[in-house]
């Protein structure tokens, strides 16, 4: 994640956030049982010149989780929170190399299809669920459906959706805290809009920004 933190303050500021999430759920009477929990690793801020190691990220990650996290919540799935394919692939496999867990463990499934890590790469499968979750309002997966449509990876070429996609993700992505965009990233993100919405006809351009407008997440 950006900034300067050190992993123990991420350490301290995951368990603040997770505690008072659980609290709220089991004030509304929620069933555990039918979520899963979507959260960032502990890790040290990208900016902080010492980083926290493999097994420290892994121990710090699941200690928190034991703590707040209750065992009846089946799966805990990851955002990257910035970090390389590597290294999010690395932390992972270290947490269930400690096993003896009460969650399964694993990352947002639409990229470990899209990038092939730990399964065949499968761009159908990954449009799929990067479309579910997009219409949900989250916006990593706007953003990488829209990659998806403009590349013809998965789906069929469709610049109209990719602008769509990523017009909206502009809104949303910002709203996931650990999936936030930098600021070089919203200048791509920017230039993707622009190079896009300029390759449409005007009339197809209004009637995508009518879409785009009108849209609601999915809940």
């Amino acid at each position: 994640m950006d900034g300067t933190h050190t992993v123990e303050r991420c350490y301290e500021v995951t368990t603040a956030a997770l505690t008072s999430l659980y609290e709220q759920l089991g004030q509304q009477g929620v069933h555990l049982e039918g979520t899963i929990l979507k959260p960032n690793m502990v890790v040290s801020g990208t900016e902080n010149s010492v980083q926290a190691g493999l097994e420290q990220v892994a121990e710090m990650t699941l200690d928190c989780f034991h703590k707040c996290v209750p065992e009846a919540v089946p799966g805990i799935v990851f955002l990257s929170g910035g970090q390389s394919d590597h290294d999010a692939t690395a932390h992972l496999d270290a947490m269930n190399k400690i096993g003896d867990l009460p969650w399964k463990l694993s990352f947002s499934y639409g990229r470990a299809l899209e990038k092939g890590l730990g399964t065949e790469i499968d761009l159908k499968k990954a449009a799929n669920l990067y479309r579910l979750s997009a219409e949900k309002g989250i916006g990593s997966a706007q953003l990488n459906l829209a990659g998806l449509y403009f590349h013809g990876q998965g789906v069929d070429k469709d610049l109209s959706e990719a602008y769509r996609w990523y017009s909206l993700a502009t809104v949303y992505v910002n709203r996931e805290g650990t999936a936030a965009l930098s600021e070089d990233e919203l200048k791509l993100l920017n230039t993707a809009i622009k190079t896009t919405g300029e390759a449409l006809e005007a009339s197809e351009k209004a009637r995508v920004d009518k879409l785009i407008e009108a849209f609601e997440p999915d809940r």
